[in-house]
This record gives structure tokens, C-alpha cells and sequence, in this order.
């Protein structure tokens, strides 16, 4: 009986190996696909700029408020780093998953704990490398040696997750921001893997990981349609509730991405998506607008598909475009805001008052609609008001820029 029992542990541990290694296969086929095309284009101008923002990012880093969901201090993380490159508090949520084969489970279900997992490991290690960073941890100390090791433990973990489930959040969202920080925070030592002056194994490994897991802003959930075949085409961010609205740009890192790819087709396409997203749509016109959700033609929006979010998805697809293009100014990829984004702008600021009055927002017209509130609130989209009146003045008629600020009084 044990002889039997053995037999099918092993059948079964050989299995759930073969069918991780085919994802981790496919994660990176793809980025060699997506790394070399970005090669191919040349543009001396546009290269150039390419190493200013590389730049800029290293020094800066994007998204950083991600990190405040970390659950302990960078020492205590440091610390719990073992020689293999595991958190050994963590451990245990490691076994457990092997032991009752959470890999394929269903979105939203025990899949969460993979996922949660993964993202709690992967905050660590960006955290971590803010450290090396400033200099507080030498390449000759121990632990970064098991700083290299955990990113390609925790990253194998991650690629090697089953895509016949959408994997949703952690992997196209919260993981790649992790990874991609974490590569601009060692720049100089990824900059000289990649030009060949560098040559050691296990940071060469560690410069493909990272970039293998920060492609999944581009990749992930798979839509499993024809899009699948190239992301880097303007319908791979249309007709998708995952690819349209604050799920397409608010939340993925692309960005940063397409940078750290150093592609100037990755850049050109989201510089035009970006602009494009600044839109509307309606009933009449939502299978030839370019997103169908967002702003809606009577100034109100919808997210999540025809769903009545005013608040939501609207607000932050549009202020991450205008983010994206505000940081793309004076660069090759500059964008002036035209008269079609200026219309749908001040007809959401228009229409999206008659849902708010004095401090509060009308019930039943948001997710969020029917929750008591006792404190009145400023209006959802003043950030992105302040946004456009700060950085955008010259793209509006003086009566606009007046009607823009009495809204802000």
C-alpha cells in the first residue's frame, strides 16, 4: 500500500512540476519575443530619451505607495531572509500551498492565498532593494546573496502559475510593480548584465527573472483571444473589461515596463492609447468607441462594462492617461491634449455634478452608493481638476480655465 501511495505522490509532484515549468517556459518565450522586438526599432533621438527615463525612474521609483501593504520593517524582512532566499515566516503559507495544490485554483477563491502570498514576498524583496540602493547592503554581506536567490525563488513561484484561470490583480498588477521597482532600484548592475560587462550567472538570471515577471503589466490576465499573440497593439487595451478603463491604465505599471524593455514600439502605443483613452462613449456608440466604458455622453461614466461608476474606473483610467502624458512631456513622445480630450474632459466636470451635492455623493449611482457617510467629502474627480489646471492650462479656452476654477472654489 505504501509502495502505491509513493507511486502516485511521485506521478502527482511530477505532473504539478512539468505543468509549472510550461508557464515558466511561456513567461519567458515571452520576454525574449517582447525584448528583442524592442530592439529592433531604432530611433537615436528616442534611445536617448529611453536613458533619461531609466534614469528617472531609478532614482525615483513609481508607484511607491504599494509598499505601505507590506506587513513588516525592511530589518525585520532582512532578517528573515534564509540562505536559500526564503522569508522563513513565510514558510509555513509556502507548504501549504504545495501540500493542498492551491496552483490551480479558481480566481477569487483559495487561488487569493498563492496570491497574496507571492505579492507579501515580492514587497519584501523591493523593499530590500531600496536598501542596496542606499548602500546599506554590501554585495559581499550574506544577505544579498539571499536577496538574488529569493528573486528567483519567489519569481519562479510566480511564473509558474497556471494561466487556465485569469490571474488577476497580483500578477498583472501588484507583482509587476514590485519587480519592476526592484530592477530600476540595482540599475547599474542590470545596465552592465545587459551591455555584457557584467558577466555572473546568478545576476543574469536575476535581470531575466525581473524582467520576465514586470511583463505581466502587458500580459496578464491572458484575454485568450487574438491579442494574446502581440500585446503591444492598440486592441489589446479595447473591448476587454481587464483592458480598458482604470484596470488598463491605472493600475498596471506599463509604463515603467516598456522602459525598463528599453521598446520604443511599447512607449509609441501607450503614448497614443493614453490620448485616445480620453474619450466618450454611450449606448449608441459603445461598439465603435475606443473603450467601452469611462466617460459616457451625458457627462456621467461607466466602469466594469455599462456598470454606473461615476466615481470609480472614469476618474482613474483618465488621471493615470494624464499622468502618463504629463510625465512623457518633453520627450519624442509629447502629446498636446486635442480638442475631442478637452470636450470629453469638461463634459464629465458638466454632467458628473448633478451626482454630488454639498459634500456628499448621490446614492445608488456608484459601487460605494449606498454607504453612509457622515463627513462630507470633496468631489471624486478634484485630483484630477487640480491635475489639469496645474499642468494642462494651455490646452483650454480662457471660458473653460474660468469654468474649471469656479469648480474648484
Amino acid at each position: 500500500m505504501k509502495f502505491y501511495s509513493a507511486i502516485i505522490l511521485f506521478t502527482f509532484v511530477s505532473i504539478l512540476i512539468h505543468a509549472q515549468q510550461k508557464e515558466i517556459d511561456f513567461a519567458f518565450a515571452n520576454y525574449h519575443r517582447y525584448y528583442a522586438d524592442g530592439q529592433k526599432v531604432k530611433d537615436p533621438v528616442k534611445e536617448e530619451a529611453i536613458v533619461k527615463f531609466r534614469q528617472l525612474f531609478a532614482r525615483q521609483g513609481y508607484r511607491s505607495a504599494q509598499l505601505n501593504a507590506c506587513s513588516i520593517a525592511v530589518v525585520k524582512a532582512i532578517s528573515e531572509l534564509d540562505e536559500d532566499g526564503r522569508f522563513t515566516d513565510l514558510i509555513s503559507i509556502e507548504k501549504k500551498i504545495y501540500a493542498e495544490n492551491l496552483w490551480f485554483e479558481k480566481f477569487y477563491s483559495t487561488e487569493n492565498v498563492v496570491a497574496n502570498f507571492l505579492v507579501e514576498a515580492h514587497n519584501r524583496i523591493w523593499k530590500i532593494a531600496l536598501e542596496i540602493k542606499k548602500g546599506k547592503l554590501s554585495d559581499n554581506d550574506p544577505k544579498y546573496k539571499a536577496f538574488l536567490k529569493a528573486i528567483l525563488h519567489y519569481g519562479k513561484m510566480e511564473l509558474g502559475r497556471s494561466n487556465s484561470v485569469p490571474r488577476f490583480h497580483a500578477s498583472c498588477f501588484a507583482i509587476p510593480t514590485a519587480t519592476v521597482n526592484t530592477y530600476f532600484c540595482l540599475l547599474k548592475k542590470m545596465d552592465d548584465v545587459e551591455s555584457g560587462k557584467y558577466k555572473d550567472e546568478q545576476l543574469t538570471a536575476v535581470c531575466d527573472m525581473l524582467k520576465a515577471l514586470s511583463l505581466q503589466a502587458w500580459t496578464q490576465p491572458l484575454r485568450k483571444d487574438e491579442t494574446d499573440k502581440n500585446v503591444v497593439q492598440m486592441d489589446r487595451f479595447r473591448n476587454h473589461v481587464w483592458w480598458v478603463g482604470g484596470n488598463a491604465l491605472a493600475y498596471r505599471s506599463l509604463l515603467p515596463v516598456a522602459f525598463m524593455y528599453k521598446s520604443i514600439p511599447m512607449i509609441d502605443l501607450l503614448s497614443d492609447v493614453c490620448q485616445k483613452a480620453i474619450s466618450t462613449t454611450s449606448q449608441n456608440t459603445n461598439t465603435t468607441s475606443f473603450w467601452t466604458e469611462g466617460f459616457t455622453a451625458d457627462g456621467a461614466g461607466w466602469g466594469h462594462g455599462r456598470q454606473s461608476l461615476v466615481w470609480g474606473y472614469p476618474i482613474d483610467g483618465t488621471s493615470n492617461a494624464l499622468a502618463m502624458l504629463n510625465m512623457l512631456k518633453a520627450s519624442p513622445w509629447e502629446k498636446k491634449l486635442s480638442r475631442e480630450n478637452v470636450d470629453a474632459l469638461m463634459n464629465f466636470f458638466r454632467g458628473s455634478n448633478w451626482y454630488y451635492y454639498k459634500g456628499f455623493n448621490l446614492s445608488g449611482l456608484d459601487r460605494t452608493g449606498m454607504r453612509y457617510d457622515v463627513q462630507p467629502k470633496p468631489i471624486r474627480y478634484m485630483g484630477m481638476l487640480n491635475t489639469l489646471l496645474s499642468d494642462w492650462k494651455d490646452s483650454f479656452s480662457a471660458s473653460e480655465l474660468s469654468e474649471l476654477k469656479q469648480l474648484v472654489r
